[in-house]
């Protein structure tokens, strides 16, 4: 019977330090995931200050080109240099916004290829003779007290 007990305690033993484990791996990978996704949070918030500042210096250009064409009656502006910095200042937030969305990526791809956390594998020990022959005189036990 003590034998019993101590296979009882053994597996507990192994079962609990398994579980431990698999705690510490599943907890790791939620602090990376939240990693992950601070840093994107982040970036597509780059991305809508980016587009925001898209936004007014398309409005600074609109209210350029009207007050030229109003007040100076230009018609070209290919060679002003102030509206051709506009104009390469314009691009240089889209490809602004590109980086960061190819950095999204770069990180979701990232994420994917993360490994899965595997399930613990618990070993069974054999039965040795004694588990066995205490199991069978357990239940004869068990069979006697009930019939009284």
């Amino acid at each position: 019977m003590s034998n019993l007990w101590k296979e009882i305690k053994d597996n507990v033993k192994e079962w609990s330090a398994a579980a431990i484990k698999k705690a510490d791996e599943v907890s790791k990978l939620a602090v990376e995931k939240t990693g992950d996704f601070t840093k994107i949070s982040k970036i597509k918030l780059d991305i809508r200050q980016t587009q925001k500042d898209i936004d007014n210096t398309f409005e600074d250009l609109g209210r350029y080109v009207f007050m030229q064409v109003k007040d100076k009656n230009v018609t070209s502006f290919k060679t002003n240099v102030e509206f051709n910095d506009t104009i390469i200042k314009l691009d240089n937030f889209k490809t602004k916004i590109k980086n960061f969305e190819k950095e999204i990526d770069n990180i979701k791809t990232e994420v994917e290829k993360a490994e899965v956390v595997e399930k613990p594998k618990v070993t069974k020990k054999p039965r040795t003779k004694t588990t066995a022959k205490a199991k069978t005189q357990t239940k004869k036990t068990t069979k006697t007290t009930t019939k009284k």
